[in-house]
């Protein structure tokens, strides 16, 4: 299964940088090449996240023929297929923040302006904690909206990238797998992914 797993992902991996290299070649000339970054960026984590989950039922139904016994003790079921998707929605983010907070890579006095936002992060986790909070990964997708609208573009991915990755530590928000008991978990799910 380990070398099933490492073929999987090379294969995702190539066909994301397969197709993006299409995407590039094809806006190459006919945008400015900030612009065309910016694009790439964003296309990434979306392309990752489309190839990932149009793959992952198509190799469990492979393997579920091949490895009858591995895949009924691994639970390989619908319900692991909607959390493998909600995982990879959340993948693609983590890949186009990257890439972005590369491009707009802040300098050292971005990062000391962006400070008290980004504690603001860990504030909001904290009331989460004490039970102020509507949905834990809603909460710090409105806060990085606010932050997005209100702070001069220079402090906003110092903010977004550290106050995620504070908020994620702090919570368990995005790295650990949402529990899903019902129609309006899966919607509000799908919802956190897309915003």
């Amino acid at each position: 299964m380990f070398w099933a797993g490492l073929g999987v992902n090379l294969f995702i991996g190539g066909l994301v940088g397969f197709l993006l290299r299409l995407v590039l070649n094809f806006l190459n000339n006919r945008l400015a090449p900030y612009t065309v970054d910016l694009t790439i960026s964003v296309l990434t984590g979306v392309v990752f996240a489309i190839v990932s989950v149009t793959t992952i039922p198509t190799l469990t139904s492979v393997f579920a023929s091949s490895f009858p016994e591995a895949v009924a003790a691994l639970s390989l079921d619908n319900e692991f297929l909607l959390q493998a998707a909600i995982r990879c929605g959340y993948g693609g983010i983590v890949v186009s923040t990257f890439f972005i907070g590369m491009i707009q890579f802040p300098r050292p006095s971005d990062v000391l302006w962006a400070t008290p936002f980004v504690l603001s992060f860990g504030v909001l986790a904290t009331l989460g904690q004490y039970g102020v909070q509507l949905h834990v990964a809603l909460d710090a997708i409105a806060l990085c909206a606010i932050f997005a609208v209100v702070l001069p573009i220079r402090l906003v991915v110092p903010t977004l990238t550290t106050g995620m990755l504070i908020y994620a530590s702090m919570t368990g928000a995005i790295v650990t797998p949402p529990t899903i008991t019902s129609q309006s978990d899966l919607v509000i799910e799908v919802y956190a992914v897309i915003a």
